[in-house]
């Protein structure tokens, strides 16, 4: 399964995160397999992690169960998710109004 895969080829701590291209070429597999299994891997994280975070400067994914680096990934997915929802109220209203939702 590659979200088990995946996580063989991140590790623990910013310093060492991986961008996609690396873990790309560290895989062999292509862009939209590496993002998909990350996704899966996020998925499949139980309570404890680890978890794979985002590097706050852009510099790729890398593992972490410090509580500070979650705190700080959870708040920006939440603002993005958030961000979107608004950005489509406008859809999801006219779709509603035509009986799509």
């Amino acid at each position: 399964m590659n979200a088990e895969k995946i996580m063989e080829f991140l590790l623990y701590g910013a310093e060492f995160a991986q961008t996609r291209n690396d873990l790309c070429h560290l895989t062999g597999w292509p862009d939209r397999t590496v993002r998909q299994a990350i996704e899966d891997a996020r998925r499949a994280t139980d309570d404890d992690g680890p978890f794979i975070v985002a590097a706050v400067n852009g510099r790729g994914y890398y593992l972490t169960r410090d509580p500070d680096e979650v705190e700080a990934h959870y708040r920006s997915e939440y603002a993005r998710a958030m961000s979107i929802l608004v950005r489509t109220k406008g859809e999801r209203r006219f779709l509603k109004k035509r009986g799509r939702l």
